[in-house]
């Protein structure tokens, strides 16, 4: 309450709290917003989702079994993220198993996805 009886309703924007709490190192927003606050991120993610998914299914398994979508997600935002400050990206087969590797994917699937991600992305 404030003085007077008002409620925080009558508060000015600057003086509200943020309706979201701040994300923790290393979190990433929530995918479906990419679109509008990061469109290079949620252009990579589905790239990247559409590279593990053909792979997936010419291997005949599910597609987060291949890689995992926190993997997914990670090489997309860090793909997106520095086309978006207009750095220059390594997604070369090199580049991008470096880049699998650094978020804890499994040698196995980045030996089964790497090529087609490194394709996807560029």
């Amino acid at each position: 309450m404030v003085a007077g009886g008002r409620t925080c309703l009558a508060l000015p924007e600057d003086q509200l709290p943020p309706v979201h709490a701040p994300l923790a190192p290393g979190e990433l927003p929530q995918p479906r917003s990419w679109a509008r606050h990061h469109p290079e991120a949620a252009a990579a993610l589905e790239r990247v989702r559409g590279g593990v998914r053909e792979r997936a299914e010419q291997l005949r398994i599910p597609h987060e079994v291949l890689l995992g979508t926190d993997v997914q997600r990670h090489l997309a935002w860090e793909v997106g993220e520095a086309k978006a400050a207009g750095r220059r990206v390594d997604v070369s087969l090199a580049g991008v198993s470096a880049r699998l590797a650094s978020f804890d994917a499994r040698p196995w699937q980045i030996e089964q996805v790497a090529a087609s991600l490194a394709a996807a992305l560029d």
